[in-house]
Formats: structure tokens, C-alpha cells, sequence
């Protein structure tokens, strides 16, 4: 009986530990979700999406920006996940490192490094008016979908990378020996053995960051500079946050949702007929003079999207300009009001931000 009641206990315990984080997800998450998405449910709200050319426009270009940013996103993956699975080259392991930041990095931050980098007022624009002597910049990226497009890349060509390489290093090298020795060249190689195997990477990477940049928020409102290029993602919260229509703002939510839901469900669906495929570990060679030069080619303008932003944020933190009429000088200005002896108010708001960013991330 002792035993008995000693199990009974340790199943309740299991089942209590069990319960508690189920309890914790519904309460906090599936039952406000709910709410919002059943006040969503709307004939006159979605008669009144549905027929407007506004909020059609507005969908379709959700759709369009998303497609064009994931296919350039693998476009742009594909050769660096090609010299990661079948070279050995200097700085191979830096690269795939820095390849990871966007991962890490706020989506405010990318803003800041592509409004500083690539502005009217930017070092690009700066430049180039110095060493041609231009009074316009020559340069409009920003606050169109060229801006949208480049972040979004900057964001999601690494995870492609990642998922296609993985594949591409395992195909077997006695495919390739075969395939050369019944006669066939580089192209109809690649298109008769590696493609098979990459298709199925390839559309997880698609799928994925599909539905990245279909919920794409921060990006979208800062870079895309106004309605003309606004997303549902944006448009609800524009009802939520500025015209305080909860209503308007979960229908928009719920068509939202059933999409990536669908397109979720498709990517499921097919990912199970991409497993346990019959792949052995393949082998890298050592880069030769001819692809160096191409890998060099291929890593310049790269370093651009990546690096050059992240790199003028940390130039222009060191930067501090006393009055209109002064140039720039090097200074620690801007860290002494955050850590120094430059008390005001700015000092108070970021230290309390740095602190509330810290409880949260260790907290959750």
C-alpha cells in the first residue's frame, strides 16, 4: 500500500509539474489570442476589407514583398552555401560567424545601420556629394522597397545559408565522379544531381522566410516610408495603436493568420516527403586562384549589406557634433550621458531601458 500511494503521489506531482506550464500558455497566450481573433470574426469588418481597393492593394503587396525578399534572400544564399559545403578557404568559420548577426540584432538596430549607412544624409550619399561635388544625393534607397527588399535580405540570407549548406556538404562526391565520367559537364551536373538534392532545402528556406517577412513590422513601418508601402502587419497596428479600432484591427489579424496558417500547413505537409533522404558525407577541397577570385567577388558586396551598417553605428557613436556650424569629433559624449558624469534625462530613460531589457531577457 505504502508503494502504492508513493507512485500515486509522484504521478500527481508529474502531472501537476505537466499541467502548470499548459495552464501558464493557455492563460497568457491561446486566450487572448482567442478574444482577439473571435472579435475579428466580422462579416461587415471583412465585407469592408474585402471591398476595399485600399486594403486589397495593401494585401497584395504583402504577398508581393514577401515573395520578391524571400527569392532574392536564397538568391543571395545560394553561392555562399555552395563555397561553405564544397571549399576550405581562409576565414571560413569568421564568415559563417558574421553571417549570424542578423539573427542576434534588433530589427530598430538594422533600421538605424541602413538610415545611417544608405540616408539621404548618409556616408554613402555624404561621400559621393564630396567626390563629385553633387548638391542632391544621388542615392534614394531609403523609404522605398529597395530599402525593404536589402534589410529583409540582410535578415534572412543567413538562415538560408545555414539550411542549404547543410544539405549540399552530405550529397555524395561518387555522384559527381559518375556523373563526369559518363561525360556530363559542370552545368548538366548540377542540374541533374545537386538540384534534386537542394530542392527540398531551397523550399524550406523559401517557406521560412516567406513567412518572415510576411510578418515583417519593424522594417516595413520605419523603411517603408509611408501607406503606399505598408503591410496587414502594419496596418494592424495602426488600428490597434493610432485609430484605436480593436475591431478593424483583428479582422485584419484573422485573414492574417488563416494565411500563414495555410502556408504553414503546406510547408508541413511537403517537409515530410523531404526526410531521411539518402544522403552520405561529402567532402570540401581547397579553394582554388579562380574561385577565390569569384568567392572574393561574391563577398565584397555582401560585407556592404552586412558589415557597412553595423560598422557605422559604432563609427557614429564615437562621433558627437557640439554645435550646427561644427564638424564631427571623436568623443565618448554619448557614453558619458549613458554611464558618466552627463546627468539629464536622456541618461535616466536609457539606463532604465538598459535595466528593463536585462530583467526581461533573464526573466523569460
Amino acid at each position: 500500500m505504502g508503494q502504492k500511494t508513493l507512485l500515486n503521489k509522484r504521478k500527481l506531482t508529474g502531472r501537476v509539474i505537466y499541467a502548470l506550464p499548459v495552464a501558464f500558455i493557455i492563460i497568457t497566450l491561446y486566450i487572448p489570442l482567442f478574444k482577439i481573433l473571435s472579435a475579428g470574426i466580422n462579416l461587415n469588418f471583412f465585407s469592408s476589407i474585402i471591398n476595399s481597393t485600399y486594403y486589397r492593394k495593401i494585401i497584395s503587396f504583402t504577398f508581393y514583398q514577401a515573395t520578391i525578399s524571400s527569392l532574392l534572400s536564397v538568391a543571395v544564399a545560394i553561392p555562399g552555401a555552395y563555397f561553405i559545403s564544397r571549399y576550405d578557404f581562409p576565414g571560413k568559420k569568421l564568415f559563417l560567424s558574421l553571417s549570424s548577426l542578423p539573427f542576434v540584432l534588433p530589427s530598430i538596430l538594422t533600421v538605424l545601420g541602413f538610415v545611417l549607412l544608405f540616408g539621404n544624409n548618409g556616408v554613402i550619399n555624404r561621400a559621393l556629394m564630396d567626390i563629385f561635388n553633387l548638391n542632391n544625393p544621388p542615392l534614394r534607397i531609403l523609404y522605398s522597397l529597395k530599402a525593404v527588399l536589402l534589410a529583409h535580405i540582410f535578415y534572412n540570407f543567413p538562415l538560408a545559408i545555414r539550411i542549404i549548406s547543410s544539405v549540399w556538404h552530405k550529397i555524395p562526391n561518387q555522384h559527381y565522379e559518375a556523373s563526369y565520367s559518363l561525360g556530363a559537364n559542370r552545368i548538366r551536373t548540377f542540374f541533374k544531381i545537386t538540384l534534386p538534392y537542394l530542392i527540398p532545402p531551397i523550399f524550406t528556406s523559401l517557406t521560412l522566410i516567406f513567412l518572415y517577412c510576411f510578418m515583417s513590422f519593424g522594417i516595413i513601418l520605419i523603411l517603408g516610408g509611408g501607406p503606399t508601402l505598408s503591410t496587414i502587419e502594419v496596418e494592424v497596428y495602426r488600428f490597434a495603436r493610432i485609430s484605436l479600432n480593436i475591431e478593424k484591427a483583428a479582422s485584419l489579424s484573422f485573414i492574417e493568420s488563416t494565411i500563414t496558417i495555410a502556408v504553414l500547413f503546406f510547408y508541413l505537409k511537403n517537409d515530410k516527403k523531404n526526410k531521411n533522404l539518402p544522403l552520405n558525407s561529402g567532402t570540401t577541397k581547397k579553394l582554388t586562384k579562380k574561385m577565390g577570385v569569384v568567392l572574393a567577388l561574391y563577398l565584397i558586396p555582401l560585407g556592404l549589406i552586412i558589415l557597412a551598417p553595423l560598422i557605422t553605428i559604432v563609427v557614429q557613436s564615437f562621433l558627437y557634433k557640439s554645435g550646427f556650424s561644427t564638424n564631427n569629433q571623436i568623443s565618448l559624449h554619448w557614453y558619458k550621458s549613458l554611464f558618466g558624469t552627463l546627468q539629464n534625462r536622456f541618461t535616466l530613460t536609457a539606463l532604465m531601458a538598459i535595466k528593463n531589457s536585462l530583467i526581461l531577457g533573464f526573466s523569460t
